[in-house]
């Protein structure tokens, strides 16, 4: 690819049509994520720990390993999400909480 065709940029929803339709013909993709939203509309879904694979499976799969709530925070204030979830943290009913990060 040259450089000029590595800068074009596609829609959200142009890029996974494509990949869609790659997938459809029969084409393995592989992507890498920290997005739950984009993980969820891959058919298998990989889990890594420190370079390592520990769970795998459909999305379904693992969403149901999940006991009690699972909390999704997208911020780009560290030091504001630390606060959030020290006080959530704090709360009896934390304990059976998951919570996933993203920051931008």
């Amino acid at each position: 690819m040259s450089r000029r065709t590595a800068w074009i940029r596609f829609r959200a929803g142009e890029f996974w049509d494509i990949l869609s339709d790659l997938h459809i013909a029969g084409v393995t993709i592989f992507i890498s994520t920290a997005y739950m939203d984009e993980a969820e509309r891959c058919s298998r879904v990989g889990l890594m720990y420190q370079g390592e694979i520990i769970r795998q499976g459909a999305p379904a799969e693992l969403r149901a390993l999940v006991r009690g709530d699972l909390i999704a925070i997208v911020a780009n204030d560290l030091a504001a999400t630390e606060t959030v979830i020290a006080n959530w943290m704090a709360c009896p009913k934390s304990k059976r909480t998951a919570i996933v990060c993203t920051f931008r």
